[in-house]
């Protein structure tokens, strides 16, 4: 994540911070109209490949506590596999990974559609 945020400040042109300067923005000021706005499209890739990362991780927890004591490490994957392996439910386990991966999808369309806006257009000067 840290190299991913690295990558997308290094990539913000030095020109806009000099204009902001000559303009006598203050380094908060530069902060919050210059870096945050250019770094949402990083942001945004950041948290859904880790939102998916956190959703896949089944193996560690698997292996280390299957589910823990009275399900405190359990999540939807190994609910989804103790459905599948301990109690032969094939369709509610696939039923369950197909609303997981929806609402998955949903929360990933949510951020794209309301966080990032790569083809906006800054606003025109007054015509005329």
């Amino acid at each position: 994540m840290m190299l991913v945020l690295l990558a997308g400040i290094q990539g913000i042109p030095e020109t806009l911070y000099e204009a902001a300067r000559i303009d006598g923005a203050s380094k908060a000021q530069s902060f919050w109209q210059i870096t945050l706005p250019s770094l949402k499209p990083v942001i945004l890739v950041a948290v859904v490949v880790r939102m998916i990362d956190a959703a896949r991780s089944f193996d560690i927890i698997w292996v280390m506590t299957q589910g823990g004591p009275n399900n405190a490490s359990s999540l939807v994957s190994t609910f989804i596999y103790k459905a599948i392996a301990r109690y032969n439910q094939e369709g509610y386990s696939s039923a369950m990974a197909i609303i997981f991966m929806l609402i998955l999808l949903g929360i990933c369309s949510f951020f794209m559609k309301y966080f990032w806006s790569p083809a906006k257009k800054p606003a025109r000067a007054g015509r005329g």
